[in-house]
């Protein structure tokens, strides 16, 4: 049985420096080498009964806004390349609001979740048209642009900020290895002290395209 938080504070409430939500978001095939003019497809669908990883409980989240936010960068290169999404036929259904955007470094795609049912989803596809060794990952924005939306259950009066976990391929390894075949050596430092708080966390893929 889901136990869902009732909205009731206690002392607790003091020591929760941030929600942190688990979205799932499965991203197939789950494969380490893909060719060129091969589909992968990312999907993301749950309930908007969401768990907590901080507090460990459930909440019921109606028509939040989680602010999405897809980029991708090949790291075969000695500097990375934040617009390596340009080297990807992108395929996103018309129903969606996750649209390209571009920002300084690079080229990401952005937006919101569809809400219907009760349920929230996500889903875009991605086809190579370059060789490389390429690093996705999926995470939101929520922290920032949406840490102000309340919701039954959250302490009144907290000053703990809201975040997400991204959840890919069921916790799967995601062949976070491929950092190290990197020439750049920042990405093993990465490998090294970030797998957790940001590969994992943020819905890290690693893989290879190849001709």
């Amino acid at each position: 049985m889901i136990l869902v938080s009732n909205g009731s504070c206690n002392k607790d409430c003091n020591d929760i420096s941030s929600y942190i939500f688990e979205l799932p978001v499965t991203l197939s095939p789950a494969k380490d080498t893909f060719n060129i003019g091969d589909t992968i497809t990312i999907t993301s669908t749950f309930s908007d009964v969401v768990f907590d990883r901080s507090t460990l409980k459930y909440f019921k989240l109606v028509d939040f806004k989680f602010y999405p936010e897809m980029r991708m960068r090949e790291i075969s290169d000695t500097a990375t390349n934040e617009a390596a999404l340009l080297n990807f036929e992108v395929l996103i259904d018309g129903s969606y609001n996750f649209v390209p955007f571009q920002y300084s470094d690079g080229v990401s795609l952005v937006g919101q979740y569809n809400y219907s049912n009760n349920k929230y989803q996500l889903e875009y596809k991605i086809i190579p048209t370059k060789a490389g060794l390429f690093y996705h990952s999926i995470f939101t924005l929520l922290f920032e642009f949406g840490k102000n939306q309340d919701f039954d259950g959250r302490c009144p009066h907290s000053k703990a900020g809201l975040d997400t976990y991204q959840k890919l391929n069921d916790g799967a390894d995601n062949n976070v290895g491929f950092l190290l075949d990197s020439p750049e050596e920042s990405w093993h430092f990465y490998y090294e002290t970030k797998r957790e708080s940001q590969f994992n966390r943020f819905g890290g893929y690693c893989f290879y395209v190849k001709e």
